[in-house]
């Protein structure tokens, strides 16, 4: 009996500490909220008073925050740029030495000690950290590509710069930081350069060249910079012409100067080397047509023509050829009747010659709208057009088409 009693009191002092440990738990994380909430409203108020120019009151807040480690990634980048703006120097220079003690993997808060330097005047000093920095953590990318990208936000390319570069050289990969390199050359303005490593990234992730075609069409604006990257395409070609990026690239400059027979010359030499069936040049012909550059376009059709073995780019290529011949006539005014009536022999010829299909199906409408819109001789286009109707496996978008030119 008397040893039920004992355990029984035993169980309820238990009970009893137990209620007390999380009575006090509960105190410490309600106390520790209490601070938390009110460090969260001192950081707003703080960074009111910073946007709203009331200079003094921010730095007072900034600097009572500052005391616990837990706010400075929260209120670092506002606070530093008040005491430069305050020119106080020495009260900046103070909590960066703390900072960069707590936090010495920190790369940001170390160049910001260079900065702070350069805002006293004092360049070489300034120059002197950074060069240290860079050469401390060379071999480590993450950082260079940290402490890289902050030298841009703060328009110290000359140190992003060197950052990269001899993060390359310690990597002894040739290709490193492509992509952080062109940014650099961008910003400084060195076209070449930037040109460059964008070939680089480029070569290396062969999947992104749309992503380079668009830099280069926002970028190179001037007539100097598209020929600088041509020269510089035409070079790599001749070292490297097993590199089908190069071509392919070269073919888009040519196409975005509207130069036809340049991209149809490039286009060529990679069809034969792919043996791609004269698909490339095809296309390019196809874009110098919509262009109005009938000339280029037709030697292109009559390359393909005469050299592929694909039945349908060959079919394609017969009816371009005469498109183009059309659309050139068309174009030329006052209209040469002659030509006319030769573009309607072209186009039976081609339909006699390779009987009733896709492409010469499309072209016999060509052919009947040439008797009725130039000729003038309406029953003869009224007669292909019908023809065309009858076909029994002609498909319905060209059924539909004839059926709206008869109406008209």
């Amino acid at each position: 009996m008397r040893e039920n009693v004992e355990n029984g009191k035993l169980i309820k002092a238990c009970k009893l500490l137990l209620m007390k440990k999380l009575l006090l738990y509960i105190i410490i994380i309600s106390a520790a909220s209490k601070v938390v909430a009110q460090q969260t409203d001192d950081i707003q108020l703080a960074n009111e008073y910073y946007v709203n120019g009331e200079l003094e009151k921010a730095g007072d807040l900034y600097k009572s925050l500052s005391t616990d480690p837990k706010n400075i990634s929260v209120i670092h980048n506002n606070y530093f740029n008040l005491l430069i703006d305050l020119k106080e120097y020495k009260a900046a220079d103070k909590y960066l030495d703390r900072i960069v003690k707590v936090f010495p993997q920190n790369i940001y808060y170390q160049i910001d000690q260079g900065i702070l330097l350069r805002e006293m005047g004092e360049i070489s000093d300034a120059d002197k950290l950074f060069n240290n920095l860079i050469e401390k953590n060379k071999a480590n990318e993450y950082l260079i590509r940290l402490a890289s990208q902050y030298f841009i936000n703060n328009r110290f390319y000359e140190f992003a710069l060197k950052a990269l570069l001899l993060s390359r050289q310690q990597s002894k990969t040739e290709d490193k930081h492509a992509l952080e390199l062109a940014n650099v050359y961008r910003f400084m303005g060195d076209k070449i350069n930037m040109i460059e490593e964008y070939l680089i990234f480029a070569r290396q992730r062969p999947n992104n060249l749309n992503y380079i075609k668009n830099i280069f069409q926002n970028l190179l604006k001037e007539e100097k910079d598209i020929l600088n990257l041509q020269n510089t395409l035409i070079e790599k070609i001749q070292k490297n012409p097993n590199e089908i990026m190069y071509a392919d690239l070269l073919i888009w400059v040519n196409l975005q100067q509207k130069n036809f027979y340049g991209a149809f010359i490039q286009a060529r030499s990679l069809d034969k080397r792919l043996n791609q069936g004269g698909l490339k040049v095809l296309e390019i012909g196809k874009i110098a047509l919509v262009n109005n550059s009938f000339d280029d376009a037709i030697k292109m059709f009559q390359y393909v023509v005469d050299n592929s073995k694909q039945e349908n780019y060959y079919l394609q290529a017969r009816r371009y050829i005469v498109t183009a011949r059309e659309e050139k006539v068309k174009n030329i005014y006052p209209i040469d009747e002659i030509a006319l009536r030769q573009l309607t022999n072209d186009y039976q010829q081609l339909v006699n010659e390779l009987g009733y299909n896709s492409n010469t199906l499309e072209a016999y409408r060509s052919k009947a709208l040439l008797h009725a819109f130039y000729l003038d001789e309406k029953d003869s286009a009224v007669a292909i057009l019908n023809e065309i109707i009858s076909i029994p496996r002609v498909n319905n978008q060209l059924r539909s088409n004839c059926k709206l030119d008869l109406g008209d």
